[in-house]
């Protein structure tokens, strides 16, 4: 195994028995295809009236893991305390090399948090957290086309290791993977004089000799992408709805993933760039906290 691919042994997939957490379970099984992992689907039972249809999701979720032929099996905790509560101690308890689950965008959540919230604040392990659009489809079991959003050095790297273990699977062997740099430009400045900024150009040249870097590290065929937009978010998901693409892959900072509701308050801290992404997504996006 090459020394970029991350070494994910144990995986702990937490499920609440809906949907659109088929597509963090697709995510979690590429990930233990190439590494050999075991993936352990993790269950809270909180109520009565929602397990029949949890148990006949999970059947399905089954199958899917036998068409990837991983190891997967689903293990049930019945507790009087939160669903995040057992999957933060569990995780502490349980030797998990990362947490992959799925945030809900529940009105109540986007203000005041949520079980995938205080996952990412409190997990000892790191926590790749999967958003779908809001009329989602399920990941085609061979990926064709991945994004990765250029944040920072530290996090781009996490992400770029994330998918080379991902595309180092049979299942995703000719993905295209794009490493995207946006420049955003004020209201004030047309985009078109922008284009012949020497300030801009400098940019674009200093990102591309950073994906040349990430190519020779990782072994990964990587093909840069430069947009040019007054909204970050909103040119990504312009990108990935341009190319078709599958799957939006980037590191982001547990530091910044506090409450929405405080973000908003308090407008001093950074920009709520993961929420604002996942209000732009036309396919499924994956945050990876380490």
């Amino acid at each position: 195994m090459q020394d970029w691919i991350l070494p994910y042994s144990k995986i702990l997939l937490a499920l609440g028995g809906v949907g659109r957490e088929v597509n963090a379970a697709i995510v979690a099984f590429h990930l233990a295809l190439e590494t050999g992992g075991a993936v352990i689907g993790f269950h809270v039972h909180e109520s009565d009236s929602s397990e029949a249809d949890a148990k006949h999701f999970f059947e399905d979720i089954k199958k899917i893991a036998s068409k990837y032929r991983v190891k997967f099996e689903i293990k049930y905790c019945g507790s009087k305390k939160s669903a995040a509560q057992e999957i933060i101690r569990e995780l502490k308890t349980g030797g998990y090399d990362v947490c992959i689950c799925t945030a809900r965008m529940k009105f109540w959540s986007k203000f005041f948090g949520s079980v995938s919230r205080e996952i990412v604040r409190k997990s000892p392990v790191r926590v790749i957290l999967v958003y779908n659009p809001d009329r989602y489809e399920v990941l085609p079991e061979k990926l064709s086309t991945i994004i990765i959003p250029r944040e920072s050095e530290y996090l781009d790297r996490i992400a770029i290791e994330t998918i080379s273990t991902i595309a180092s699977s049979w299942f995703t062997r000719n993905v295209k993977i794009f490493f995207v740099h946006v420049t955003e430009i004020p209201p004030t400045v047309p985009i078109e004089a922008s284009l012949e900024s020497t300030e801009i150009r400098d940019e674009e040249l200093g990102f591309l000799r950073e994906v040349s870097k990430q190519i020779v590290s990782t072994a990964t065929n990587i093909t840069p992408g430069v947009i040019v937009s007054r909204d970050r978010a909103k040119g990504i998901g312009t990108f990935a709805k341009n190319v078709n693409a599958n799957l939006i892959v980037m590191g982001a900072e547990r530091k910044n993933y506090a409450p929405r509701y405080f973000s908003k308050i308090f407008r001093g801290a950074r920009a709520r760039f993961v929420e604002s992404l996942a209000d732009q997504l036309c396919c499924p996006a994956v945050f990876v906290f380490p």
